[in-house]
């Protein structure tokens, strides 16, 4: 019982999270004037971290550029983890049945 509520809660806090995200991209995509969507502006983002990329594609010009892109990087991380930990504790139990 005690790993559903676990489960139910980082879902929740995914759900949270990758709004954030969504957001922040959203603002950075005003911010640098690009012709995208927010959605690709996060693909974008998306990549640079699972890629472990060292440059990042997008022109970041502005201090405030640089907040958004860093915060909303630092919110897919914190998500990526929560779910890595969640399916983590739950391998015990695939494994024992």
């Amino acid at each position: 019982m005690g790993a559903g509520i676990f489960v139910v809660i980082v879902i929740i806090l995914n759900l949270i999270l990758g709004t954030r995200a969504f957001i922040l991209a959203s603002e950075l995509k005003r911010e640098i004037h690009v012709k995208a969507s927010s959605l690709t502006v996060l693909y974008a983002i998306q990549n640079e971290i699972l890629f472990s990329a060292k440059n990042s594609l997008l022109p970041l010009n502005s201090e405030k550029a640089f907040q958004c892109y860093q915060r909303a990087k630092v919110s897919l991380r914190i998500m990526y983890a929560a779910t890595i930990v969640v399916i983590l504790f739950n391998m015990p139990d695939q494994l024992s049945d």
